[in-house]
């Protein structure tokens, strides 16, 4: 949806689309269950906890140096450590960053009508972006991309005032929402990241390590699965005589 005079709307659906599904959305708490589950059963896979403080890296490999001593020896290290990337700035990787003057304002609700999982975006205008995204039951995740100043206001407001503000654009789609209790509102800066290089000696960068890009697409993760899949054919496709990390 648009606002004043250009307003309109736009669908897409899975049955036009002659696809079972057009998207999944998976809560990030349940993602990272299951993952961390999977990996306690992986086999070679061992887990190290505690703080990194430094990387060294050299023909024969990299090491990564841990916090109150003790060191782990590698021949690649896989930077999948977020935006803020610690990884990438040890490596002296610049980057360029572009801030979009926004902010995702994030909060769960309940809705009164059955959502069917359909994911609804309105575009205000000077209010920015509004998704509502479902969620298991009769449940919808709100991401706000709302400007700086707007922001800031949503922020200070309760949960049931930004239902109310809500309340004009979804009500005729999903009927009256309510703050899903004890939940609360989130934010984070939302800012177009690209590092100049996705590699390093001994080092390799995937996901929003190697790009992060404005959440509106819902493509993050997918461009963190693509990343995998690359470096894993670049690694299983080198000549046998090649370190992985070379």
């Amino acid at each position: 949806n648009g606002d004043g005079e250009k307003g309109g709307d736009l669908e897409f659906d899975a049955f036009g689309a002659h696809v079972g599904t057009l998207a999944w959305i998976v809560e990030d708490r349940n993602l990272c269950q299951a993952l961390d589950a999977a990996l306690k059963f992986a086999p070679n896979v061992n887990m190290v906890s505690g703080c990194a403080v430094r990387i060294e890296t050299d023909d024969d490999g990299a090491t990564v140096h841990r916090e109150g001593g003790g060191s782990i020896h590698s021949a690649l290290i896989v930077g999948a450590d977020g935006g803020h990337s610690w990884v990438r700035g040890q490596c002296d990787i610049n980057l360029d960053y572009r801030s979009y003057h926004q902010r995702a304002v994030v909060a769960n609700f309940s809705c009164e009508k059955p959502h069917h999982g359909v994911a609804y975006q309105w575009f205000t205008g000077a209010e920015g972006i509004v998704a509502l995204l479902p969620l298991s039951g009769d449940r919808v995740s709100l991401v706000w991309s709302a400007p700086d100043a707007l922001a800031d206001t949503l922020m200070r407001e309760s949960l049931g005032e930004l239902a109310i503000r809500l309340a004009e654009l979804s009500e005729e789609k999903l009927g009256v929402l309510r703050p899903l209790q004890p939940e609360s509102v989130k934010d984070f800066p939302l800012a177009l990241i690209r590092p100049h290089a996705m590699t390093a000696p001994r080092v390799a960068l995937v996901g929003d390590a190697a790009h992060v890009v404005h959440p509106l697409a819902g493509h993050g993760m997918n461009l963190g699965f693509g990343d995998v899949r690359d470096l894993l054919e670049a690694i299983t496709g080198r000549e046998e005589h090649r370190s992985i990390g070379d």
